[in-house]
């Protein structure tokens, strides 16, 4: 909050920076599901975009690029891991979808 105070902010602003923050639970990730979210977070810039005649639109995982990039870094992937991963996919696509139409 120091930086806000630096750059002139007002108090209240400030606070209600503070009182946003405190607001946001932590995202809890069970051990079980720990290698697949590294490996979303991993392959997070690997998505098929639609970019064009005023659409723009995210498809999903480049699917042969999450494939290479798992690959390359020796990860172990299971089958499992891969429906994590999918499901995660759905989720972000839909929340990149609203925010770009929103």
């Amino acid at each position: 909050m120091a930086e806000l105070r630096d750059y002139g902010v007002p108090e209240d602003q400030i606070a209600e920076v503070a009182r946003s923050q405190q607001d946001r639970a932590a995202p809890v990730i069970w051990p079980e599901n720990a290698d697949s979210f590294r490996w979303f977070l991993d392959v997070q810039t690997q998505w098929r975009l639609v970019v064009g005649f005023g659409v723009s639109m995210v498809l999903g995982l480049d699917y042969p690029a999450v494939e290479a990039s798992a690959r390359m870094a020796r990860r172990r992937t299971t089958p499992r891991m891969f429906d994590d991963m999918r499901l995660m996919e759905a989720k972000a696509r839909t929340i990149m979808n609203e925010a770009r139409s929103g």
